[in-house]
């Protein structure tokens, strides 16, 4: 694997800064005609979406902040639980990725919670191993099929653990 060096990670944190600020743009405008549409998290019908979540992670591992993103699909069974697919990726010294099955649930209307297990993916640094995950992100409508909001999310494998808070963006379908 590459050695990414601090410079060189440089443009991820701009790039997430950026999206972060458009997004708490979009929503700080969206919030004058928010009684225009409906509530995404009804609780009426299930709740199908794919998400992304991208941020900054601490990772006991390499005791540094380096930049995550972390993508989820999943299927609404009931209005307030969905079953899916998660992929990670943590671009600290030494590139971290892993795959989980993700349990979301929807306690309430604007509060989102995933758990996932699953795997790391091998590299030269570290081996096939298990894998666990939590999330839990606040979201606010933005439009009719698209909320974003503040996540942060905790994962552990026997390589270490991590924290990652950023911004969740999601689609529902």
């Amino acid at each position: 694997m590459p050695h990414l060096n601090r410079f060189s990670k440089r443009p991820y944190f701009v790039f997430i800064l950026i999206v972060l600020a458009g997004f708490s743009m979009l929503n700080a405008q969206d919030h004058s005609h928010q009684g225009e549409h409906n509530d995404i998290h009804d609780h009426k019908s299930p709740h199908n979406e794919i998400a992304a979540g991208m941020g900054i992670a601490y990772s006991s591992e390499y005791q540094s902040f380096d930049p995550a993103l972390h993508v989820h699909a999943s299927r609404g069974i009931t209005p307030f639980l969905g079953l899916g697919a998660g992929y990670e990726m943590i671009l600290a010294e030494h590139l971290h990725q892993s795959v989980s099955a993700v349990v979301s649930l929807y306690p309430l209307p604007l509060l989102d919670i995933s758990f996932g297990a699953g795997t790391v993916l091998p590299s030269h640094e570290e081996s096939w191993s298990f894998t666990a995950h939590t999330e839990a992100s606040v979201t606010w409508p933005i439009g009719e099929a698209l909320h974003a909001g503040p996540v942060i999310d905790f994962g552990w494998s026997p390589h270490g653990y991590h924290i990652i808070t950023g911004l969740h963006v999601g689609f529902d379908l």
